[in-house]
């Protein structure tokens, strides 16, 4: 009797670590029936769910990266008859992923009109509302899904409700251009005066965003083809705004819808301007077949074809010339296209000018306009347009106009320092030694702004390196002012006269030792012999 109690009690010890392996085992295929069922959910494998869900697989097993259950899996794939399936054998239809949003919410995203008429009808909330408040409507709005949208109405859904940023569907739908949707929320009874994502009216966010279809949708709806930008482009017609940014389909569609070709911004400029000065051909050609009026001047007084001259489009310029517009026409401030293409670097633009007739030696004696960029060949030599510079002095522009300050090509090229242009006026007999009404020379202003090599070329063009300003200043006292040290050595080596005084009486060493942080001017100046 003892013995069989003894062999009883050593039996039940082998057991016990035999007895304790199966809540691991039975854990592990728990595990395994839950990822075949999420897994099976995900490819939509309803009688294989079915057939899990019985094996008592948990309806609310999670899987993929974000760890979402199988009832978000099939809603998002819009899996209804799996959905189905689990719902009825206890799934979740309202918990919410890491992003907050419940399988009615991701089926609705995702445009599955049928997983969210399932989950509805599950108990699945259809007012629920993502983390930044967006509801069921809104992010099928967002993605386009407009055959979800009857779906959500039919469960109550608002169609004017708004986001915590404002946003309401009908804007969401007009900023991603889904002409379909709009047209559908207009017909439920959408807010037609709510505005854009960008604060401005619908249609104007439509045509600035180059929607042609909502464009279309919305002036079919009785939204105005003429009203005015309070924010994007403030005082801008749609049709404006679709012009400038060359939405030529948006254009087409404001035009079939009425909108007035000639009607202006609140800066005069036209649609026809606007699409001139960034250059858009196509739709120059469509609004001056629609009667774009010409000659409309903005507020500045420049013309389409004025405006024309900023964009890199001959083809622009082409169409008003050949319908007759004064190709020498001036704004308020008397430039032309001419002089606006060749300040802008328009090298294209320039020689059709130039070979339509335009006039290469306008002068502009406005104020309001820098002395340097008087004529087209100042414009162009103040900026370094060599290719333009070399069109203009080929069509016959004069070398070494002065404008009203007494300013010429060379100097404005010199000023800025470009020594390709400056070699390519000298080249064309420009001046080296001609002087401005205060008396500054082509040298002198490159000393003063610190060019040394346009200083050499001029040297060795013959400048007068000792020619004197209104004040008495050389080119030498001038770069000492103001501590140029290379045009210094420049003009040094060039043999400028170091002993000149200005009408002061002070020499260029005199300036460069008044100068704080000038030793080195003045330490040039000393080893070249000069005196105070």
């Amino acid at each position: 009797m003892k013995s069989t109690h003894t062999f009883l009690r050593g039996a039940f010890r082998l057991l016990i670590p035999l007895l304790a392996l199966f809540p691991i085992v039975a854990s592990a295929q728990d595990h395994a029936l839950d990822k075949q069922l999420w897994d099976a959910a995900a490819a939509g494998n309803v009688s294989k769910v079915i057939r899990l869900l019985q094996q008592d697989a948990d309806p609310n097993a999670k899987g993929g990266a974000d760890g979402i259950t199988a009832m978000m899996v099939a809603a998002s794939n819009g899996q209804s008859a799996v959905v189905e399936a689990l719902a009825g054998n206890g799934g979740n239809v309202n918990a919410a992923d890491p992003h907050g949003l419940t399988p009615l919410l991701l089926a609705a995203k995702y445009g599955h009109a049928d997983a969210v008429a399932a989950l509805a009808k599950a108990g699945a909330s259809a007012t629920v509302l993502t983390d930044s408040g967006m509801s069921a409507l809104q992010l099928a709005v967002q993605n386009g899904h407009g055959q979800v949208i009857p779906v959500l109405v039919k469960l109550g859904a608002d169609v004017n409700a708004k986001d915590r940023k404002g946003r309401s569907a009908l804007a969401l739908a007009v900023d991603n251009g889904s002409a379909d949707v709009v047209a559908q929320l207009l017909a439920l009874g959408a807010d037609r005066s709510i505005k854009g994502l960008n604060g401005d009216d619908l249609l104007v966010e439509a045509a600035f965003n180059g929607h042609a279809g909502v464009v279309s949708a919305l002036i079919q709806a009785g939204f105005s083809p003429n009203i005015k930008s309070i924010t994007l482009a403030r005082g801008s017609t749609p049709l404006g705004i679709a012009a400038g940014k060359g939405h030529r389909e948006a254009v087409d569609a404001l035009i079939a819808g009425k909108a007035d070709v000639n009607l202006a911004d609140d800066s005069l400029r036209t649609p026809l301007g606007r699409a001139a000065t960034t250059g858009q051909s196509a739709i120059v050609a469509t609004l001056l077949a629609k009667g774009a009026a010409l000659d409309a001047r903005d507020y500045r007084g420049r013309t389409p074809l004025i405006l024309a001259g900023y964009a890199d489009s001959a083809s622009t310029i082409l169409q008003f010339v050949a319908r007759g517009a004064d190709i020498n026409a001036r704004d308020k401030d008397g430039n032309t296209a001419l002089i606006i293409a060749s300040s802008a670097g328009n090298t294209d633009v320039v020689r059709e000018l130039i070979r339509r007739g335009a006039d290469v030696n306008i002068t502009i004696t406005s104020r309001g306009i820098a002395p340097l960029q008087s004529t087209a060949l100042m414009a162009a030599a103040a900026h370094g347009h060599n290719q333009i510079v070399q069109a203009l002095l080929e069509g016959k522009a004069i070398v070494n106009a002065q404008s009203g300050g007494g300013f010429t090509a060379l100097m404005a090229a010199a000023t800025f320092g470009h020594d390709t242009v400056v070699r390519a006026l000298i080249a064309a007999q420009g001046s080296v030694n001609l002087s401005s009404d205060s008396g500054l020379t082509a040298l002198s202003a490159a000393a003063v702004e610190g060019h040394p090599d346009v200083v050499q070329t001029l040297l060795d063009a013959g400048a007068d390196r000792n020619a004197r300003d209104k004040g008495g200043r050389t080119a030498l006292i001038l770069a000492a002012q103001r501590g140029n040290t290379d045009v210094l050595q420049t003009l040094i080596k060039g043999g400028a006269d170091l002993g000149i005084k200005d009408a002061k009486g002070l020499t260029a060493l005199k300036y460069a030792v008044a100068k704080k942080g000038n030793a080195k001017a003045e330490s040039l100046l000393r080893q070249a012999g000069a005196r105070e």
